[in-house]
């Protein structure tokens, strides 16, 4: 009575520890010889035990893992998985098969390696995985031997673990394999946009060139650079494991950057001050922050500096969930209804509106040494970046 009583107790021990360890992500082959190992471990002596997968033609069985076989039979061995064998009777069996005296056995087929090993006795579990028969645990011994219901329990509670930790597996597969997809997809739709947009800015410069008048080179300037900012986006992002959210403050950098660096006068002096803190946004927020980013910029740099000198200055900061955003120059301090007046510029100004109101974004100008815009916006968990 202690015996049985100290049987199951190991039997218990055993199963707890293999079901945190199955179901806390081991890779599958290592999985299914561990619980070969188990097997052995619970049952006894004299015993080998194997792991027998159902091959897709659903006729064979292949030994995906084994304990106390000769090297080379595990991932070569097969056996027949037809209802006349052992292997098929079991997988149509719900309840474990068990053969007392295998040389003598007139229910199924006995594979010849079991005879060859001198196999006495052996008992079959099904593994099922989503409600389908996925394989079998099978321990032989190489004695005559009865196994006991506590034993015959233990294996199938062996079995029940692999079935539900291979479930978990394939669905991490699965799982895996749709973002992978996604990603591609993702990532080949950013390639040919970025292409489309290299096409347009081409496009554009076609005409600039062609263009018989100063006005009409500055409304394809003003759509360049608009381009420009696009075009830059999709540059981090195709460069980029991630697919949809961007670090904004590198974007802005990048973007005010090239903004200065592509002004026609050698001589100009205008200058960046940059104070922006790391924070990851998504598409939806950042495209509208940096179409109003360039046309700050470009306004300032066409009205700002008459003598071409002076000072750009970006500055972000994250408040909980409230982003904020300053834009200013120190040049002469036009406002906007004397911008709005003058070529190109009002386009800007309204638009700058219109982003705003996308993001339900807050704008406030102001016209102390210099011109300014203020703009606060909520970003809910938008993340900072350590």
């Amino acid at each position: 009575m202690q015996a049985s009583l100290d049987l199951c107790r190991k039997h218990k021990a055993i199963l707890a520890d293999f079901g945190t360890r199955a179901l806390d992500g081991i890779n599958v082959d290592s999985l299914l010889q561990e619980a070969c190992d188990l097997a052995v471990q619970g049952v006894g002596p004299h015993c080998k035990s194997k792991v027998l997968v159902l091959l897709p033609d659903e006729q064979r069985m292949l030994t995906k893992a084994g304990t106390g076989w000769k090297p080379g039979t595990v991932g070569n061995l097969t056996v027949g998985a037809d209802p006349d064998s052992a292997g098929g009777y079991a997988l149509r069996t719900a309840d474990p098969v068990i053969a007392q005296d295998v040389p003598n056995e007139t229910r199924f087929r006995i594979p010849p390696s079991l005879l060859e090993y001198g196999i006495k006795s052996m008992i079959n579990v099904n593994i099922r995985v989503q409600g389908r028969t996925y394989g079998l645990l099978e321990v032989d011994s190489e004695m005559h031997r009865e196994f006991s219901a506590d034993e015959s329990d233990f294996l199938q509670g062996l079995a029940n673990i692999l079935g539900a930790a291979i479930q978990q597996h394939q669905q991490g597969e699965l799982l895996r394999n749709a973002v992978h997809d996604r990603e591609l997809l993702l990532r080949e739709l950013q390639h040919r946009v970025k292409n489309n947009l290299q096409i347009i800015g081409s496009l554009v410069s076609i005409q600039k060139r062609k263009a018989s008048s100063a006005e009409t080179v500055e409304h394809l300037n003003v759509i360049g650079n608009r381009i420009g900012v696009l075009s830059l986006l999709h540059d981090q992002l195709y460069a980029r494991s991630q697919s949809s959210e961007i670090d904004l403050a590198d974007y802005l950098a990048q973007l005010a950057t090239r903004l200065v660096d592509l002004q026609d006068d050698d001589t100009a002096k205008v200058a960046l001050s940059l104070t922006l803190e790391p924070i990851v946004l998504g598409l939806d927020k950042v495209v509208p922050l940096g179409l109003i980013v360039n046309e700050f910029i470009t306004n300032s740099l066409k009205h700002a500096f008459p003598n071409r000198s002076g000072t750009i200055s970006l500055n972000m900061r994250r408040a909980g969930e409230t982003l904020h955003l300053r834009l200013a120059d120190d040049g002469i301090g036009k406002s906007p209804d004397q911008t709005q007046n003058e070529t190109n510029s009002g386009t800007g100004i309204d638009l700058i509106a219109i982003l705003a109101r996308q993001i339900d974004a807050e704008l406030v100008h102001g016209r102390s040494q210099g011109t300014s815009l203020q703009v606060t916006l909520q970003i809910g968990d938008g993340r900072g970046i350590s």
